[in-house]
């Protein structure tokens, strides 16, 4: 082995070890981090690296199997979201062929020869430093600037093979140009462009940079959409929230009208009452009665109706609990939550208001056993609140709604997105005409 092949193994193993490392990063492994490192850097490496020792075997038998197994070890060895781990695994693999094939086909274009030994030096440190940038970049918009960012399945899934049909078609091209020599003995006026082997590499360098902006821009209209979406949501629930404090409040006002009025005539419909008892006759008595049951119906239509010490959770389930009326829907509201909790009231709003906007809806939309359960405490043991919800739901209830609405379970991506702001977790189920929704973060 001379030194040049030593280097070639060097310099190749580091950019496989690269993007295993940023894939982990980026990834959830399901189970020990390093034994999910090792398991996907080993064999992979192994399998990519074989092509220099094996001379007489084409390099295509041993990038397809390490291929394969990159991608088999992305979806094996991670949980998170499929569509996820497909997205990271594809960017990362892109950005280690787009750094290469730019650094080759630039030295390339300027005329150096692809196949000689010195072509490693002069491209084996860009091309770490690249790696290292754009991978960091990458994973620095993912954890630190989008982390809670929500992206629909249709544009995420544009993101990952958009990229992959503009290399496809660049490839293509490259090898048509190529083999047909188009600049080959042609006049152009551009002597550079003349040379059949530099006029396509350079054409594929000026492609590749207009496709990379190409991708950041859209890249860049699918954050800012869904940024967009997210701003939405929280003014609706803002929104909401003012609405429903003024609601309380206003209830808090006219029951203290209705209070201080009912005090004011209290002690005077007392007196008369008591004088009618002892000293009138039986008709006299009657009505002392119905003044009697008249004042206790005063009071108990100014109640207002307590499910809970959270003023918050108390008034978004009293205005919860007055829609199911109109609506005639039974519900059962257990509800135990301590009058403080260390969770932000745009949160509190956001997990009950879809827990509850969820089991009405699909009520709404029954003809018969209309009904909801919703219960939610605070368990002292683990310090979590936990919110449940039981209702009755249409089998074709959720196709409805999106032909309807558009809605592709938004509500649900917001609860587990709060959820895990609070280091919990929300997930729903449907089986048997039953809806069931929970929901637990950290108080």
């Amino acid at each position: 082995m001379t030194f040049f092949d030593a280097f070639w193994y060097v310099f190749n193993f580091l950019s496989i070890a690269l993007v295993v490392v940023f894939l982990c990063m980026n990834l959830t492994p399901r189970f020990n981090r390093y034994a999910v490192f090792f398991l996907t850097l080993i064999p992979f490496s192994a399998i990519a690296l074989a092509q220099h020792y094996f001379y007489d075997v084409p390099s295509v038998f041993f990038k397809i199997p390490a291929f394969a197994y990159y991608f088999i070890s992305a979806i094996a060895y991670f949980k998170d979201k499929l569509r996820t781990r497909l997205f990271v695994s594809i960017v990362l693999m892109s950005f280690t062929y787009l750094v290469s094939a730019l650094l080759i086909t630039g030295c390339i274009a300027c005329g150096l020869n692809p196949y000689d030994d010195i072509m490693t030096y002069i491209v084996s440190l860009p091309n770490t430093v690249g790696l290292i940038v754009l991978f960091g970049g990458f994973t620095y918009l993912r954890m630190k600037k989008h982390k809670n960012m929500i992206l629909p399945s249709g544009q995420m899934a544009t993101f990952i093979f958009f990229p992959l049909s503009q290399v496809i078609v660049m490839a293509a091209a490259m090898m048509i140009i190529s083999y047909y020599g188009w600049f080959r003995d042609k006049n152009t006026g551009l002597p550079f462009l003349e040379d059949p082997t530099r006029a396509p590499m350079i054409m594929l360098c000026v492609a590749a940079v207009l496709c990379i902006i190409s991708d950041a821009v859209l890249l860049y209209i699918m954050v800012r959409s869904s940024q967009n979406e997210k701003l939405r949501e929280e003014l609706r629930i803002k929104d909401y929230q003012n609405a429903l404090n003024l609601e309380y409040y206003k209830n808090v006002e006219n029951s203290s009208n209705e209070v201080r009025k009912i005090r004011h005539d209290l002690a005077n419909i007392i007196q008369t009452a008591y004088e009618v008892v002892h000293s009138g006759n039986e008709v006299d008595r009657e009505a002392a009665e119905r003044m009697l049951d008249q004042l206790r119906t005063e009071v108990a239509d100014i109640k207002i109706e307590k499910f809970c010490l959270n003023t918050l959770v108390n008034v978004i389930a009293s205005n919860k609990a007055n829609e199911c009326r109109k609506n005639d829907i039974a519900y059962d509201f257990d509800l135990n939550v301590p009058r403080f909790v260390g969770i932000e009231d745009v949160d509190i709003c956001k997990a009950y208001v879809n827990i509850f906007d969820n089991a009405i809806n699909a009520a709404k939309a029954l003809e018969e056993n209309r009904y909801i359960k919703i219960r939610s405490f605070v368990d002292e043991n683990d310090g979590m609140l936990y919110i449940s919800s039981e209702n009755a739901v249409a089998p074709d209830y959720e196709e409805k709604k999106k032909k309807r609405t558009g809605d592709h379970g938004y509500g649900l991506k917001i609860l587990e997105e709060t959820a895990e702001k609070y280091g919990g977790h929300a997930a729903a189920n449907q089986s048997g005409g039953i809806f069931t929704c929970v929901f637990a973060a950290r108080a």
